[in-house]
Formats: structure tokens, sequence, C-alpha cells
């Protein structure tokens, strides 16, 4: 009988400690859906950020050709060249705005 309560005793204890386990697991998997919600957020918004300067930069590059300051030869030329400036040929740019500015192209 005496055994028998104290293996009724570390089935409890083991319960309350898978208990508190569960609570922690839930309580982080909570946080975890805080952060997701913030971070969806956050890339909902550079991504209409980005899709404004697309915007702008389409305008801007209209606007040239269209008043025959740049061709579209020369527009592609150019985006080549500083393509290659921050070392990687990738259809990217990583350098600063500052930095790109000193560039002769």
């Amino acid at each position: 009988m005496v055994k028998l309560k104290e293996m009724l005793l570390n089935v409890k204890a083991e319960s309350e400690v898978l208990e508190e386990n569960a609570v922690r697991i839930r309580e982080w998997l909570q946080e975890q859906e805080s952060i997701d919600v913030c971070q969806d957020a956050r890339i909902a918004h550079l991504e209409k950020e980005n899709a404004e300067i697309k915007m702008y930069l389409a305008a801007v590059i209209q606007l040239l050709v269209k008043k025959d300051l740049i061709g579209n030869h020369e527009l592609i030329s150019i985006t080549r060249v500083i393509d290659g400036f921050d070392g990687e040929t990738d259809g990217g740019y990583s350098r600063s705005m500052d930095e790109a500015q000193g560039l002769d192209v």
C-alpha cells in the first residue's frame, strides 16, 4: 500500500511538471505568433514601399526617355555598368546612394 501511494505521488508530481511545461510551451507559441504578426506587417509595409519606389523610378525613366534625355540603349548600358559597381553583376545594387553619386559612368 505504501508503494502504491508513493507511485501515485510520483505520477502526480510528473503530471504537474508536464502541465508546467505545457504552459511554458503555450506561452512560447503565443510569443512566436506575436513576432510573426509583427514581421508580416513589416513585410507588407516594405512591399508597399518597394512598389511605390518602382512606380517613381518608372515615371522618371519614362520622362527621361520621352524628353530624349536618355535613349533605351544608353539606359540599358548604364544599368549594366551600375549593376557591376557593387562587385556583383546580379541585377541588384547594394551600395549606398552616396557611394553611387561618386561613380564615373
